[in-house]
């Protein structure tokens, strides 16, 4: 490799190239992609819910169901570990049930990943 491409590598590297927006252009580009222009917008349901599952209410309700189903996956019956609280019915379908401790039991997470409302698949 010749000198000149060497010193051009380094140059590269050291971030030395491109465009360098100002200020005013970063908001502007940000801005372009707030809210309902971005396109994984869900209509600001994300902040709520991030809301409700790191509440008080739904810790606790996560608690009374491991400490109902004695801290021990109810399908294939491994305790401790890294266990889940699974809502039985829906979060998203039935809010109503939400910190119901009737609507919730005990998995692994091997199990829970199983299960039809598990991440994204019940959306």
């Amino acid at each position: 490799m010749t000198e000149k491409a060497r010193a051009h590598l380094s140059q590269l590297k050291k971030g030395k190239r491109g465009h360098a927006h100002t200020e005013e252009s970063r908001r502007k580009i940000s801005a372009s992609h707030m809210g309902s222009k971005n396109p994984f917008w869900r209509g600001g349901v994300s902040e709520q819910n991030h809301r409700l599952r790191n509440s008080v209410e739904y810790k606790l309700w996560r608690g009374k169901v491991f400490k109902r189903d004695n801290y021990t996956c109810q399908e294939c019956g491994a305790r401790g570990g890294r266990i889940e609280a699974d809502h039985l019915k829906s979060w998203k379908h039935h809010p109503e049930f939400r910190f119901d401790v009737s609507n919730g039991k005990t998995l692994c997470k091997k199990c829970h990943e199983q299960t039809p409302n598990y991440g994204w698949r019940g959306r």
